[in-house]
């Protein structure tokens, strides 16, 4: 961990390219970004351990990720064969540490990897030649663990004392799947010359550490605060068009949270923002709003792919999860955001493509809220859990609360909201039971218990509420034809519950 060791902090695992018996150990080019991974797996307890030795073969460094997020041994990936892992950290300037654990590389002539039972994955090296570590464990199940152990003259150089906050970040190279702990200055018991020691446990009232996007520090691009914006972007040979609507209180220096809000079928950018009166809400509470435009099919009609419909968006198969990543990458080089805190909601068709970016887009959104809009993925594999707020009216005629064919256009069997909220509570690792929640105006809302850390799921349902956006302005028109779109609450909105319940749910490492 000495300059004069190996040369470079940053680079001190390359002299780690040591002969273990027939195996040459190569140094690896390593996978540490220059900054954290937006969004990874939490734990309910972590601890480090950084210490150095009367000489350089003294050093030691341990890091333990316990009682985390549900991970099954499959979503450990393949280590001993195809799976590599990095070990990065980062301070507030930069990254500080990267140690790189290659796929089914040989340690003292034997496989480094092995699997231990059915739970359980191990990496070992006696000769702790890769970035010092001895031994990583990696522990599958309800409440997963990581334990990393590395000792002796191949320890990264890690500045002591530690730069707060330390941001840890267990990286797969092959996956978006990643274990986060973050280390702010009040966990240190130690951190000085020579040694430092720190310890956490999950708080979910514990401030949280913005993690700036590459627009912060830079004058605001293409947008104007307290204004709606129009932007656009190609993706997958596509136009595609979004409205950026900045708060009046931003700043260019301080990360914003986002809200993704996306229109239903038959609706727009345009019409969502005024239809769903959040953008009152985002100049209240200093967040910006991203309403895109799903593409227009032949009759003009604009919709989205969200797996099980609808309309054009699914039969030419548009790649509207792309799309959405695209989005959030161009915006957040323009503007100041939070990295942290992205969050989507939508109506109806736009609800349910809300459900399929927590499924396939888990990297990079926080947390959802769909309204009057059901689970229609065809597959979902979320890279980490994912918050859920689910508004939906008891008598909606389009997307029927017990699920079954609605009355609309959209010719699809839709998935019922029970059956929605069970899947997410089946993800999120919650039990059967719900607990009551809040009940305000038309809205009784209830929450699954026992859910992962930080991973709520909640149910707001809207007596005798039709296919609504509660507390949204009265949409121009009656319905489609003869499919009505039925009562509309004013006691409760639904702008207002989904941001209160985002909020509340930054992520947490």
């Amino acid at each position: 961990m000495r300059h004069d060791d190996c040369g470079t902090p940053r680079l001190v695992r390359l002299c780690a390219a040591v002969l273990t018996g027939s195996i040459a150990v190569q140094a690896h080019a390593g996978a540490c970004p220059s900054s954290p991974a937006a969004l990874c797996r939490s734990a309910g307890q972590t601890k480090f351990v950084l210490s150095e030795g009367g000489d350089a073969s003294g050093d030691r460094l341990t890091w333990k990720w316990s009682r985390g997020q549900p991970t099954t041994l499959a979503e450990f990936g393949s280590p001993d064969t195809t799976t590599g892992y990095e070990l990065c950290a980062w301070g507030p300037s930069g990254l500080v540490l990267s140690i790189d654990m290659t796929a089914g590389a040989n340690c003292d002539g034997v496989p480094c990897w092995t699997r231990q039972g059915t739970q359980r994955l191990r990496y070992r090296d006696r000769t702790a030649a890769t970035g010092g570590v001895q031994s990583l464990k990696l522990g599958a199940g309800t409440k997963s663990t990581i334990s990393l152990s590395a000792r002796g003259a191949a320890v990264p150089d890690l500045p002591l004392p530690a730069p707060v906050p330390l941001t840890f970040q267990l990286m797969r190279d092959d996956s978006a799947i990643c274990f986060e702990s973050i280390l702010p200055a009040g966990n240190f018991s130690k951190n000085e010359a020579g040694a430092a020691s720190a310890k956490s446990r999950f708080d979910p009232d514990a401030a949280v550490p913005a993690l700036a996007s590459d627009g912060c520090g830079q004058p605001l691009v293409g947008y104007t605060p307290a204004v709606s914006t129009t932007d656009q972007l190609v993706h997958d040979g596509l136009v595609r068009t979004f409205r950026v609507y900045v708060p009046g209180s931003y700043q260019q220096d301080v990360p914003a949270p986002v809200v993704l809000l996306l229109h239903g079928g038959f609706g727009s950018a345009a019409q969502v923002e005024t239809s769903s009166r959040l953008l009152e809400v985002a100049e209240q509470e200093g967040f910006l709003v991203v309403s895109a435009d799903g593409i227009a099919g032949p009759s003009g009609v604009r919709t989205w792919n969200a797996g099980g419909c609808c309309g054009y968006a699914v039969s030419s198969d548009v790649d509207d999860v792309g799309f959405v990543r695209a989005m959030i990458d161009q915006v957040q080089s323009r503007a100041c955001i939070d990295r942290r805190r992205v969050y989507a909601t939508g109506m109806s068709n736009g609800a349910m493509l809300a459900n399929r970016l927590a499924c396939d887009l888990a990297d990079r959104i926080q947390a959802i809220a769909p309204v009057a809009g059901s689970d229609m993925a065809s597959s979902c594999a979320p890279v980490r859990p994912v918050p859920v707020l689910q508004v939906h009216g008891s008598a909606d005629s389009n997307v029927p609360f017990y699920g079954g064919p609605g009355c609309g256009p959209a010719g699809v069997s839709f998935v019922s909201i029970p059956h929605t909220v069970g899947r997410w509570a089946e993800r999120d690792g919650c039990s059967d039971s719900s607990l009551p929640g809040i009940a305000d105006g038309d809205a009784t809302c209830t929450t699954r218990q026992h859910c992962s850390i930080g991973a709520d799921v909640e149910l707001c349902v809207i007596a005798g509420g039709g296919h609504q956006w509660p507390g949204g302005a009265p949409p121009a028109v009656p319905g489609i034809g003869d499919c009505l779109f039925g009562y509309q609450s004013q006691s409760f909105s639904a702008s207002r519950g989904l941001w209160t319940f985002f909020a509340a749910h930054p992520a947490r490492g």
